[in-house]
C-alpha cells in the first residue's frame, strides 16, 4: 500500500504547474510533503479540505488550488 500511495503522491507532485504537494491524514498529520513545503502546513491544508467538502456536498474529493504571489 505504501508504494501505491507514494506512486500517486509523486504523480501529483510531478504534474505540470504543481510547485509543492503535502499529503495529510484526516487528523492533519503530515504523511508526505515535497521539500519546499513545511510539514507543519499539513494541519492547515487538512482543515481547508474539510471546509471545501462542505461547499459542494456532491463532490467528496475536491481539488483545491492555492496560489501565492512571490
Amino acid at each position: 500500500m505504501e508504494e501505491n500511495l507514494l506512486s500517486h503522491f509523486m504523480e501529483i507532485a510531478d504534474a505540470e504547474n504543481v510547485t509543492g504537494c503535502v499529503l495529510a491524514d484526516t487528523q492533519g498529520l503530515c504523511l508526505l510533503s515535497t521539500q519546499n513545503l513545511k510539514p507543519e502546513s499539513a494541519g492547515l491544508v487538512s482543515a481547508i479540505t474539510q471546509h471545501a467538502v462542505r461547499i459542494d456536498t456532491a463532490n467528496i474529493n475536491p481539488v483545491i488550488c492555492l496560489e501565492a504571489a512571490s
